[in-house]
């Protein structure tokens, strides 16, 4: 629970431009470390992949978030030069979802994804609820006949399953929420591998509307200054990652990963930064 009180001290902060950057330089080192290592030395022996590329994609998202402005071209190209070094490497990891969602996130920093017109306060719930959303779309279709077909698909390109037992999984987080809909069961030992159902599963629907409810306070605050490249870089790199937790762990789990909460603790500074320039400029008027 103590990550929780990560985006409170980061309020506590104020954020500046030059400040964002060392702050994403630093992640972009950190993770591009995390990666050599994996591929050319024996530390992460034994290790999932998928732990490790995890470890690479939410350091990944705050680099991004740090040059979210495509009109400044040394910007695009760090990006470029970095995205092609961290792609080759993360590859070898062979996690589809970090693969998938950084692709996702690079294509929304270079505008080819418009994330400014479908990211705003009115749609900030619908992205909230895509992983509930997911997790009842495929349990619906899991004993589908094609479903079979993209196992084998996926096991001739990935040497895994479609949904890697998620699907079976997901089955059975619901008849769990189904028999503790309200509080849940109070634990979140168990790895669901998606948010929606983890929260429901352990804190029930009231714990999951509070939650939702907490998030999307914060995220609907900061679209008040969406035009600012800190704000929507670092929401939209946090979008990226809340996808992303649809199908992965570190969001909520016993042990859950710093990074995501630091990415909100970002967008909570930036945003309480420019609501004290914005009074300071009303009272100087």
């Amino acid at each position: 629970l103590e990550i929780y009180a990560i985006p409170i001290l980061y309020s506590l902060f104020t954020v500046n431009e030059d400040q964002m950057r060392k702050i994403g330089l630093i992640y972009g080192i950190g993770g591009g470390i995390v990666l050599l290592v994996a591929n050319y030395t024996k530390v992460f022996a034994g290790w999932d992949g998928n732990s490790v590329s995890m470890i690479c994609f939410f350091s990944y998202t705050v680099f991004i978030a740090s040059l979210f402005d495509v009109k400044k071209k040394e910007h695009q190209q760090r990006i470029i030069i970095y995205s092609l070094f961290y792609f080759i490497l993360l590859w070898t990891l062979n996690s589809r979802s970090c693969m998938f969602f950084s692709v996702f996130l690079l294509l929304c920093e270079l505008d080819i994804i418009p994330a400014r017109i479908v990211i705003e306060k009115n749609t900030i719930l619908w992205w909230l609820l895509v992983p509930l959303i997911i997790a009842l779309i495929i349990i619906s279709i899991n004993s589908a006949s094609f479903v079979e077909s993209l196992n084998q698909w996926s096991q001739s390109h990935f040497h895994k399953s479609m949904f890697s037992g998620r699907d079976d999984m997901w089955v059975e987080g619901f008849r769990q929420i189904i028999k503790h809909p309200i509080f849940g069961t109070g634990s979140f030992a168990f790895r669901w591998h998606n948010s929606a159902v983890s929260c429901l599963v352990g804190a029930g629907v009231v714990g999951y509307f509070i939650w939702i409810y907490a998030i999307r306070a914060i995220l609907v605050k900061a679209c008040k200054y969406r035009n600012d490249n800190i704000i929507f870089g670092t929401v939209t790199a946090f979008l990226a990652v809340w996808l992303q937790q649809s199908v992965e762990l570190g969001i909520i789990s016993t042990r859950g990963n710093p990074v995501i909460f630091v990415l909100l603790g970002l967008i909570l500074a930036r945003t309480n930064t420019l609501e004290k320039e914005e009074n300071m400029e009303d009272a100087e008027e």
